[in-house]
């Protein structure tokens, strides 16, 4: 171990006897012969220092669709339930799903609401796989709603999201727009916002409506990473 040791101290660098064994076996072995053998392989040996030092970096959110720039033209009162679909991209990982805004007008109470995904099952709700959670719903600025966890979007896939007031008795206001039309300047590829949302009046969940109000929304998100596992 001290010829070991002695060997490494001769080729410069400090010895690291656990991670690093391997590293200074093979930069400093006499079996290759030459100083100038041990003088190429060095800069790939710090090539292969530099990749075990250097952490992953998460993946940074960027805007995935939005009509925030649309003309308000209406606004959205929600007394029980509201839902805006949305259709992602065609990028075929699928996408994360970071963020969700939306745009208040006011608030009657603050903690008798709360924001669900959806799939869809034809026009209608499928299964649940997210809540949204905000800490206090914000007057003239976007309240911005995350999930407890990753949701994972499937690419090409129409999606709701779900307003739902638990109390009747009480209401909240939303910006709303009649435009179609989404913000393509830095949005990500092909999604869409549905250019009509659905509304369901008390507690009769067959007496579906259609709106010709859009719920203003922003989606944040990133594409994920196809070597990721599911």
């Amino acid at each position: 171990m001290a010829r070991w040791m002695e060997r490494a101290r001769d080729c410069g660098y400090r010895t690291y006897r656990n991670r690093f064994t391997w590293f200074s076996r093979v930069v400093c072995s006499r079996n290759k012969g030459s100083l100038g053998y041990q003088r190429s392989i060095i800069p790939i040996a710090l090539s292969l220092i530099c990749c075990l030092f250097i952490p992953a970096q998460g993946q940074t959110q960027t805007l995935l669709v939005s009509n925030w720039s649309q003309s308000t033209s209406a606004t959205s009162f929600v007394d029980d339930e509201r839902l805006q679909s949305f259709t992602t991209g065609p990028y075929s990982a699928g996408y994360v799903l970071t963020r969700v805004d939306l745009d208040f007008v006011l608030d009657a109470m603050v903690d008798s609401f709360t924001l669900h995904l959806w799939t869809m099952n034809g026009d209608r709700p499928g299964n649940r796989i997210a809540i949204l959670e905000t800490s206090a719903v914000a007057i003239g600025k976007p309240t911005e709603f995350t999930p407890s966890s990753p949701v994972i979007l499937e690419p090409n896939t129409q999606y709701f999201i779900h307003i739902a007031v638990t109390d009747p008795d009480q209401i909240l206001i939303l910006k709303a727009t009649k435009s179609g039309a989404e913000d393509r300047s830095n949005a990500a590829t092909s999604w869409q916002i549905a250019d009509n949302s659905i509304s369901v009046p008390g507690v009769d969940t067959s007496a579906w409506i259609t709106e010709t109000n859009v719920v203003k929304i922003r989606i944040f998100g990133y594409e994920r990473d196809s070597t990721a596992p599911s």
